[in-house]
């Protein structure tokens, strides 16, 4: 009997030894292999563009806008990225000193070059060669330039809607229908105040646009690494994650009278210029205080711009001085500091926008623009 068991019992045992062997050796190799890694779909980088399906090719048109930033105890998301997007200070597609004046320049580190929005053309200038391309003919002038990473946004000054251009002026694709007045980039988050109202979309894709703020009467929005803020239609300054979630207000803007260019410049404070008396004067906000004239700027009839470096060190603005618009700096790391006299402009209602260590100003009314020189004060016209 013994004889006739044994080879039995080594069979058995043979098949159970394979049986286990697999479940063994994927325990094995889920605990000590090489783990997978997986990414959200908000830390992931976004799929390149396929030919458009809600996005329709359009022939050509741009438009206007504002802009603001971060309190201490915020809403953040996910929303991350291995590596900084092409522009700006950050993840940003344009800095909010510049989309608060309209957005008509930016700077595009993939291709070390300025681009530019003016009547008829979106250009693009090598700073290295002096040298001015046309990427796009327009027969209006872009605004609220944005760069994303293998794209350019802006919003049309005709008809107001929204549009992405690949990087050398081909495959235009209006995204999102008029009327809107503001365009701003975070990571892979695209917000566009459309017809009052705060909406979403995604940088390459092209998904309509979802609405992530529906009350109407949203004003003055800007950027945070991964927030937006605006005044709402109820006259609060709030903030949210750029998704739309966890809403938080800043500040009640009970001292808001006629305010413009708000936006947030660095270190949780916002800038803004309102109304004081018969003129306008630069207003600081911090994300948990009060806010407060900068008593150097002083007042003047009209101030139609106003602007920040990078650390937000810096403020640029354009006051009139006896009808003459005057483009300043001041100094605000100096409690002392008194503003510094740039150059005197012609025009009307001149903006500016800061794009590297250059200047370019744009008259509001005509639509035309200069690059100023920040070190000789020398102005040269932009042209094709």
């Amino acid at each position: 009997m013994k004889k006739t068991r044994f080879p039995f019992r080594t069979l058995s045992c043979i098949l159970l030894v394979l049986f286990l062997l697999p479940i063994v050796s994927g325990c094995i190799s889920f605990r000590f292999g090489p783990q997978k890694t997986t990414t959200s779909a908000a830390t992931s980088t976004t799929a390149k563009p396929t030919t458009a399906t809600t996005g329709t090719t359009a022939p050509s048109t741009t438009p206007a806008g504002t802009t603001a930033t971060a309190p201490t105890t915020l809403p953040t998301t996910a929303a991350t990225t291995t590596k900084p997007m092409p522009t700006g200070p950050g993840l940003f597609g344009n800095t909010n000193g510049n989309l608060a004046n309209g957005g008509f320049a930016v700077y595009d580190l993939v291709t070390s070059s300025h681009l530019l929005g003016i009547n008829g053309a979106l250009l693009r200038y090598d700073p290295k060669t002096g040298k001015t391309a046309t990427l796009l003919e327009r027969p209006d002038r872009p605004t609220h330039l944005l760069v994303g990473e293998d794209h350019y946004y802006f919003i049309s000054s005709s008809d107001q809607a929204f549009y992405r251009v690949s990087r050398d002026g081909s495959g235009l694709v209006k995204l999102a229908d008029g009327p809107c007045t503001y365009a701003g980039r975070t990571n892979h988050y695209i917000q566009l105040l459309q017809g009052g109202q705060l909406v979403l979309l995604f940088d390459g894709e092209d998904d309509p646009p979802k609405g992530i703020h529906s009350g109407e009467g949203v004003s003055e929005p800007s950027m945070g690494s991964n927030r937006v803020y605006y005044i709402s239609g109820e006259g609060d300054y709030r903030v949210s994650a750029n998704t739309g979630m966890g809403r938080t207000t800043v500040y009640k803007g009970t001292a808001f009278q006629a305010v413009h260019h708000l936006y947030y410049s660095a270190n949780d404070q916002f800038v803004y210029v309102d109304r004081q008396g018969a003129g306008e004067t630069v207003y600081l906000l911090p994300s948990l205080g009060e806010p407060s004239a900068l008593a150097a700027v002083g007042t003047h009839a009209s101030i139609p711009s106003l602007n920040s470096d990078y650390s937000g060190r810096t403020l640029y603005y354009i006051g009139y001085v006896d009808t003459i618009p005057v483009f300043f700096s001041l100094d605000l790391s100096s409690g002392g500091a008194k503003p510094v006299q740039i150059a005197r402009l012609e025009g009307t209602m001149p903006r500016v926008c800061i794009v590297e260590d250059m200047y370019y100003v744009l008259d509001a009314q005509n639509g035309t623009m200069l690059r100023l020189d920040p070190d000789t004060g020398a102005t040269e016209p932009v042209m094709p």
